[in-house]
């Protein structure tokens, strides 16, 4: 605890938290408040006046349910992800000079074996997109499209059509109140003109954001009837298809890969996005040995 000062304000944490709920939350979707919501119910083991040496306290505790040799109640990832989110609550109290100072949450984040990252196969897009081209094809343009910008499935679902300008369209994301400018390319003017028909409002696309569940249900049945293997990939598994090939096509390089996608991080890119195609990089190796062995 070395180094903490007494902090200015006496409040409890349970107020402190309604402070943020209503303060930093206001434009945030349901589903990333919700995520803070279960940090703080699981971190918080009950109602106490803020001080660094209670919230450190709570802190140990969660995070010794993923010490080894311990029956864990959580994965590693899950800790990481709920600390995450608590740490964005530690950080409105310190920026409201509730909390002195602001608590380093990096040293309990336990160690994590980083995941595979699944993209789809080209020919298994194209092969979804054929299966709905009969069936409905505005959900074939869907797939394609997302397919193209890597956007995600509800950032898709909420653009409408005055979003959509000459060379640009605008994407709103999970961080609502702001629109991000991504580049409106041949291939997604060709999607937009055949779309253009079938749409009859203001949205480009039909389904509602509450949708998306009845979307992934249609997604699994088409997969089920083309014998394509699930493994675990759904409508966010097209982002990072897109980032993969943005990167390991050499299209764009990486730092533009985390533009289009709206990261904050490059790190998140390039961990989580992108998946590695380790024989290419192989190739590559080979092919500047054989340059040098020329020379």
């Amino acid at each position: 605890l070395e180094g903490f000062r007494k902090q200015k304000k006496s409040i409890q944490i349970s107020d402190a938290f309604e402070m943020y709920l209503n303060e930093d939350c206001i434009n945030k979707t349901p589903k990333t408040v919700r995520g803070y919501k279960d940090a703080f119910r699981l971190i918080v083991t009950n109602n106490y006046y803020i001080t660094p040496e209670r919230i450190l306290e709570d802190l140990i505790a969660f995070v010794n349910t993923a010490k080894p040799k311990k029956k864990s109640r959580y994965q590693a990832s899950t800790i990481n992800i709920h600390l995450t989110a608590f740490k964005t609550f530690l950080t409105f109290c310190y920026k409201r000079n509730i909390l002195q100072d602001n608590i380093d949450i990096g040293r309990f984040r336990p160690p994590v074996t980083p995941k595979k990252v699944k993209t789809w196969h080209s020919d298994e897009i194209e092969r979804l997109q054929e299966y709905f081209r009969t069936r409905d094809n505005e959900f074939s343009l869907l797939i394609k499209f997302i397919a193209a910008t890597g956007w995600r499935i509800g950032e898709v679902l909420q653009l409408t059509w005055d979003k959509v300008e000459e060379t640009m369209l605008y994407r709103e994301p999970k961080q609502k109140g702001r629109l991000d400018p991504f580049p409106y390319t041949d291939e997604l003017r060709e999607i937009l003109t055949e779309l253009k028909p079938l749409s009859t409002g203001d949205k480009v696309f039909r389904w509602s954001n509450g949708s998306q569940s009845s979307l992934t249900r249609t997604l699994n049945k088409a997969m089920a009837d083309l014998n394509i293997e699930k493994d675990g990939r759904a409508w966010h598994t097209f982002r990072k298809t897109a980032a993969t090939n943005w990167v390991n096509d050499e299209t764009i390089p990486i730092h533009e890969a985390q533009t289009l996608l709206g990261h904050k991080n490059i790190r998140t890119t390039q961990q989580h996005y992108v998946k590695k195609d380790i024989a290419k990089i192989g190739e590559k190796l080979n092919a500047k040995n054989k340059e040098k062995q020329r020379k």
